[in-house]
């Protein structure tokens, strides 16, 4: 990362992350009630399974409880009734610290778990909790800032870093650790467009080479759409909405209840397939049906330039 540049997120090696195959869910929600304040009840009967290899969206209104819910599956949040079982631990039997070993956490803002004077020292740190010593330690926390893309900056202290890399310094943290799951609470906070990408591909190589179950609390629907195989929706404390996300986007109630609405290429998708256009018979002709239903205001110029140079190579 010479520059500063970004490159493109390198899948993970066979030995930096721990595969699981698992029948049964690596996270379950059984009838959970948890109150946030004496008037305000988050969760209320709520029910959820997370299995090893999903990539899973938690969508809903703001302040419906998204967040809570996922400290809540790592005990952050200790429920009231119900039972939380995550990696095989009851989260209200065990410590936050041992269940994130298994299911790690990533904070909406890193800066609640950097504090360190050193970037190779917030990997090493997480380590040696674990037990991981000596030159093993060092290993693995130099291959997790390579696999990140701050291995050139492991000297650095961490508030030198931009927002973006802080936050793949704290999903350093936790992939260090090789985990069953990971929770990232509103990963496109404080992120432009190309460093969000560096980081939710890393996430998806995590979860794609490792099986490893990702769970995102998001309320941006291309995000959504781009990575997410599952979606849980929340509404009134509750599970309103458990599906795939094409099954969600077909379901206009379902998205009116948890307040989101498709994104935009999939509304241009929906609206195209309700029309009868026919069989067009180059690209400007599709464009000029489109424009005649009002979906584009003028043609392209990369499908002009596309057609002109088929036009000109026959």
């Amino acid at each position: 990362m010479a520059g500063g540049a970004l490159r493109p997120a390198p899948p993970a090696p066979p030995e930096q992350l721990r595969t699981t195959h698992r029948a049964s869910p690596l996270i379950q929600a059984s009838d959970v009630w948890y109150r946030h304040t004496k008037d305000k009840c988050q969760a209320r009967g709520l029910d959820a399974a997370v299995r090893p290899g999903e990539y899973i969206a938690v969508l809903g209104r703001n302040g419906v409880g998204k967040s809570t819910f996922g400290k809540l599956l790592i005990g952050l949040h200790q429920h009231e009734r119900g039972a939380v079982v995550t990696a095989g631990m009851d989260t209200r039997k065990t410590s936050v610290a041992a269940i994130c070993r298994r299911v790690g956490y990533l904070f909406q803002n890193p800066a609640h778990q950097l504090f360190t004077g050193r970037v190779i020292d917030e990997i090493l740190f997480g380590l040696r909790i674990a037990g991981v010593e000596g030159d093993e330690a060092v290993r693995r926390a130099r291959e997790t800032l390579e696999f990140v893309g701050l291995d050139h900056k492991h000297e650095q202290h961490p508030l030198k870093l931009s927002q973006g890399e802080r936050k793949r310094l704290a999903a350093g943290t936790v992939l260090a650790l090789r985990p069953d799951g990971m929770i990232l609470d509103e990963p496109t906070t404080g992120q432009d467009h190309r460093r969000l990408t560096y980081l939710l591909r890393l996430m998806e190589n995590v979860n794609r080479d490792s099986s490893t179950a990702i769970v995102m609390v998001t309320h941006d629907m291309d995000v959504v759409a781009s990575y997410a195989t599952r979606v849980i929706g929340l509404s009134d404390g509750a599970v309103a909405f458990d599906g795939r996300m094409d099954e969600l986007f077909a379901n206009a109630a379902a998205m009116q209840r948890l307040g989101v609405r498709p994104p935009e290429v999939v509304q241009v998708a929906n609206e195209v397939t309700s029309l009868d256009l026919g069989l067009p018979k180059s690209p400007e002709d599709l464009v000029g049906r489109l424009v005649g239903h009002d979906l584009v205001v003028e043609a392209p110029e990369p499908v002009l330039e596309l057609n002109q140079h088929r036009t000109s190579g026959r």
